[in-house]
């Protein structure tokens, strides 16, 4: 199972699908073909038919911290899932797209808190690091990236060679609950299973009440006809000794 989160149509992405087979290592980066759904863990992922893709635990994913409401939703009550994001590589082979495989580890590896509000980071041509349009000198390529859970949100690479924009690059980030309720489908199971027993349970218990009034109304029965038996008993004994004291009174006036 799976919630689309972000620029989902709706379909899993190779990665999501994986998930639910369980090959899939949280906190390891991963190139996917999008053809066969095949991923493999490596950094070094090129094509128009690969992406990119990573997977979170979301119940350490530090961007659940926020508290608004597109956070909220996202992370509120799935603490059992995997938040995964995907991006598309670049088929260009060009020089000065070099730098774009970093971007996209970038891209699917955001989870700290400021990283997934709006945000905009700067290569210096060893990491990617928080800055904003004025691209600090050093600068080799900026990325601008939106609200990581908003239901739409882009992200711009830029190559940038002696202050001008010589390469561009818009994307659209997959982002997926994968896995979605695998804890709460047990849970679900379970209770669905203890839900027929008690409703059996409850079928049989005009049964067991049945039984138990016949039960206790052949005691009672019992009870009375043992009371009266034993009241006969001693009434037959009492006229016994009465014929017994006669029978002894007739002899003795016949004497």
């Amino acid at each position: 199972m799976f919630k689309p989160i972000s620029n989902s149509s709706g379909n899993r992405t190779s990665i999501c699908s994986q998930v639910e087979t369980g090959k899939i290592i949280a906190n390891k980066l991963y190139c996917c073909a999008k053809d066969n759904k095949n991923c493999s863990l490596t950094s070094d992922c090129f094509g128009n038919n690969f992406e990119v893709a990573q997977c979170h635990t979301l119940n350490n994913f530090d961007a659940c911290k926020r508290t608004d409401l597109a956070a909220i939703q996202v992370c509120g009550g799935l603490q059992n899932s995997l938040l995964c994001l995907s991006v598309d590589t670049s088929s260009k082979n060009y020089t000065e797209y070099y730098r774009f495989p970093k971007a996209a580890e970038w891209i699917v590896n955001r989870s700290s808190e400021a990283e997934t509000n709006n945000i905009t980071v700067c290569d210096d041509g060893t990491s990617y690091r928080p800055c904003n349009t004025s691209n600090p000198n050093g600068t080799i390529a900026n990325l601008t990236c939106g609200d990581l859970f908003q239901s739409e949100h882009r992200c711009n690479w830029r190559n940038i060679t002696n202050g001008e924009v010589i390469a561009d690059l818009p994307r659209k980030p997959i982002v997926e609950l994968c896995g979605v309720g695998l804890t709460t489908t047990v849970i679900s199971t379970t209770t669905t299973t203890t839900t027929a027993v008690s409703h059996d349970n409850d079928n049989d218990k005009p049964v067991i009440i049945g039984l138990a009034i016949g039960i206790g109304v052949l005691g009672i029965i019992a009870a009375l006809a043992f009371f009266n038996i034993y009241k006969l008993r001693r009434r037959i004994r009492h006229i016994n000794v009465e014929v017994s004291s006669n029978s002894a009174s007739i002899n003795g006036d016949t004497t």
